[in-house]
């Protein structure tokens, strides 16, 4: 029938009887690019379908990215790596059109191929600072990272790439300020919807692992820019396998790739399946006051208050997760509370106020107590 853009010969004769019509006795097939790469900010390789001649050496037959200063190919003639004049702009968008290249048969392309190029050899500081790895879709559907730019300028991350635990290129003048967060998902759409936040990227291809993996992103050098190695073991909060809650990074002057570091959500978004959804894509996770909702339905007694080194906490039914906070809002303590009767240690905690936050499991119900430590 023809061949493919990999070279490869197609048979077949759907909707008459056997026949063989053999292949044509002399090469007629045009070559086609297969894939373009970034090697540096002046060099870039271009992979064709099947050996090419000296016409793919042309520097005038690559256009878009300015002066092309050679174009030389490899010794199997199907590589051509290109030297660009000027170095390319980090994170800006750029297209590469490459034409007119004939292939040892002197077949000609039969139509300009373009490709969209973004290099990026920078360096900042970002880092991840919430993943929902296990939602309660039924196809981890709602599957998103959260990334910040934890440094002190405005970065452009265009052509960064997720190149761990699922694959993503961020587009060419992806600017992220000082302090931003930015969400990528597996179905953007619906996380915007569930969460109520716009501007989610959508990655291309892969999902996050229920048991944990590592997730990284590198710029075009294949320097690491951020890397997590997230489990659904201790020390990482194992709520968040499936739970509800995502898991959140929320001291930022910590390692983040240290699973005592992170903790759950406790933002109550929706009940899904049965089940309450916890995150903040695209938010922090400090809070400045008690958010209490419907108290009158959670009976919570803590004694002695104030305490020292122990606390004491009845609750009535239910399961809930308890959050402590300190006076500036920072998250110092995040526990799940199964028991109706609970015994919680208080020796980590120095000496002052704290708001305790409890969130009903099931419904999102939230109280607030004041807890005092002597």
């Amino acid at each position: 029938v023809g061949v493919n853009a990999a070279g490869d010969s197609i048979w077949a004769n759907p909707g008459s009887g056997c026949a063989f019509i053999p292949p044509p006795s002399s090469d007629t097939i045009p070559p086609v690019v297969n894939n373009v790469s970034l090697t540096s900010a002046n060099s870039i390789k271009v992979f064709f379908s099947e050996p090419v001649d000296s016409s793919a050496e042309l520097v005038i037959n690559y256009t878009g990215l300015g002066v092309v200063v050679n174009a030389i190919r490899n010794t199997n003639g199907d590589m051509v790596v290109l030297t660009l004049a000027t170095a390319l702009v980090d994170g800006v968008p750029n297209t590469l059109t490459i034409a007119n290249v004939k292939d040892t048969a002197n077949n000609i392309m039969v139509m300009p191929q373009s490709y969209n190029l973004v290099y990026n050899g920078t360096l900042s500081d970002i880092i991840f600072t919430e993943i929902m790895y296990n939602d309660l879709s039924n196809i981890d559907s709602l599957e998103y990272i959260e990334i910040y730019n934890n440094g002190n300028t405005t970065v452009n991350i265009g052509g960064y790439i997720i190149a761990m635990g699922v694959d993503y290129i961020f587009p060419g003048n992806t600017m992220l300020n000082m302090g931003e967060f930015l969400v990528i998902a597996k179905d953007s759409a619906l996380v915007n919807s569930v969460f109520g936040i716009t501007g989610t990227h959508q990655w291309t291809s892969g999902g996050l692992k229920n048991s944990g993996e590592d997730i990284g992103i590198q710029n075009t050098n294949g320097d690491t820019i951020a890397y997590v190695d997230y489990d659904d073991a201790s020390p990482w909060p194992v709520e968040a396998d499936g739970d509800g809650p995502s898991l959140r990074f929320c001291d930022k002057s910590l390692d983040n790739n240290d699973g005592t570091n992170w903790s759950i959500s406790q933002k109550f978004v929706i009940v899904f399946n049965g089940d309450s959804i916890f995150g903040t894509p695209g938010g922090d996770c400090y809070i400045t006051s008690i958010n209490t909702s419907n108290n009158n339905k959670i009976s919570i007694n803590i004694y002695p208050n104030p305490a020292k080194d122990l606390l004491n906490i009845s609750t009535i039914g239910g399961v809930y997760i308890l959050s402590i906070y300190n006076l500036s809002g920072s998250l110092i303590k995040q526990i799940k509370l199964t028991n109706s009767n609970n015994t919680i240690s208080l020796k980590d905690l120095n000496s002052g106020m704290y708001y305790m936050q409890f969130i009903d499991y099931k419904t999102g119900d939230i109280i607030g107590k004041k807890l005092i430590v002597k």
